[in-house]
């Protein structure tokens, strides 16, 4: 069904809403989509290049839209349904995506330093290349996402759900993880350097090689987590638990700390 979109009319509710044009610009382009697909307004909509900055897509009907690199800089998108959605290449940053639901989408390469993505469901999202630099992601929802080749340095990701996540030599330092779910995270080879991760939970985690110096690790729990070669001079670990953790002769640890009575299988 091929339909084309004017001014995108995006589809909210079930009620079709023409997105105001820019409050600093009277002469904000029109938008021209082709190759909507049949199903509720919105959906399959064609918006590649397109400019939707600072566009208001609240709770907007977005499901499989191509948005492969279109222009999102302070747009709000709050609630939106952006599922199996292609964000190739898109410009997000400073875009508020709280509670979007990002199920399958396709966000490589995507620039989104400083967006908002609280609440965000992000669960089976391909999530490879460009950056999430002081993004906020407080309480994301991303159990067992692979984070590949994006740099996090200095985002809140406190309390998201990231069990089973895989960031394998992420870049996070300075970021904050404080009372995240990081069971089972693969974290091998990440800068985990200045890191909060108060009251985190990284049960059973591979921290194998990963940089944990001057992390912040009180109350943390890392029982059973893979600790070989991990760096962790001057972190602050006190209360943290380290019942049934492994480590090796090129662990590193804090001054004074004594893996042995704190339970670590040293190898």
């Amino acid at each position: 069904l091929a339909l084309a979109v004017i001014g995108l009319a995006i589809g909210v509710g079930g009620a079709l809403l023409a997105a105001p044009p820019l409050a600093d610009d009277a002469s904000a382009p029109t938008i021209e989509a082709q190759g909507v697909t049949a199903g509720p307004a919105g959906e399959g909509l064609l918006l590649t290049e397109e400019s939707l900055l600072r566009r208001d897509l609240s709770n907007a009907a977005l499901t499989n839209a191509d948005l492969f690199r279109a222009d999102m800089r302070s747009t709000d998108l709050t609630g939106a349904d952006l599922r199996w959605s292609r964000l190739t290449g898109a410009d997000l940053r400073r875009a508020d995506l709280t509670n979007a639901n990002l199920r399958a989408a396709s966000i490589t390469g995507a620039r989104m330093r400083r967006a908002t993505l609280s609440g965000a469901d992000l669960r089976g999202a391909s999530i490879r290349g460009g950056t999430l630099k002081d993004a906020t992601m407080v309480g994301v929802v991303a159990e067992n996402v692979r984070f590949a080749q994006i740099g996090m340095t200095g985002a809140d990701i406190s309390r998201a759900r990231l069990a089973g996540a895989i960031l394998l030599s992420a870049q996070l330092r300075g970021a904050s993880l404080s009372e995240a779910d990081l069971r089972t995270a693969r974290l091998g080879g990440a800068d985990l350097s200045a890191v909060g991760l108060d009251d985190a939970d990284l049960r059973n985690a591979d921290l194998r090689g990963s940089r944990l110096n001057g992390a912040f690790m009180l109350r943390t729990n890392l029982s059973g987590a893979q600790l070989e070669g991990a760096d962790m001079r001057d972190a602050l670990i006190e209360g943290a638990s380290f019942t049934g953790a492994s480590a090796d002769g090129t662990t590193l640890w804090p001054d004074g700390f004594d893996p042995f009575t704190a339970g670590v299988v040293v190898r």
